[in-house]
């Protein structure tokens, strides 16, 4: 099994799923069981998908979930800030967590393109011989 802990984009996927709870716990009634759950429940799909990526022996395809899951996070917290359920500096130390994690899955699936593309490269004399 691989090892996941000690990624620095695991621990800042981490850090911002309990950020995330911890102000879906103070939303208003209305948003918490809505926005806010389904706020959570995004970081907990990239926390699953840096887990996935981290064991799979080809990482793009669980990388390009996480980085779409990002994308769908980033209009949660939008509209939780629009409709007054985050306060400013909520939605600010939010955006931070997420800015955190965000270019860390992007240069990971770059390294991974990098990765594939030199493996193509290595089998293409072996192939004209």
């Amino acid at each position: 099994m691989a090892r996941y802990e000690h990624l620095p984009v695991y621990k800042s996927a981490y850090v911002l799923s309990r950020e995330v709870y911890r102000v879906q716990e103070k939303l208003p009634k209305g948003l918490r069981y809505s926005l806010g759950s389904m706020a959570f429940e995004s970081t907990l799909r990239c926390v699953k998908g840096i887990v996935y990526a981290n064991g799979a022996s080809s990482k793009s395809k669980a990388l390009n979930e996480v980085a779409l899951e990002i994308e769908v996070l980033w209009t949660y917290l939008r509209m939780l800030y629009d409709f007054k359920g985050l306060s400013k500096g909520e939605f600010q130390l939010l955006s931070e967590r997420l800015n955190e994690v965000a270019p860390q899955v992007h240069a990971w699936t770059k390294w991974e393109k990098g990765k594939a593309n030199q493996a193509k490269k290595a089998q293409e004399p072996q192939a004209k011989s």
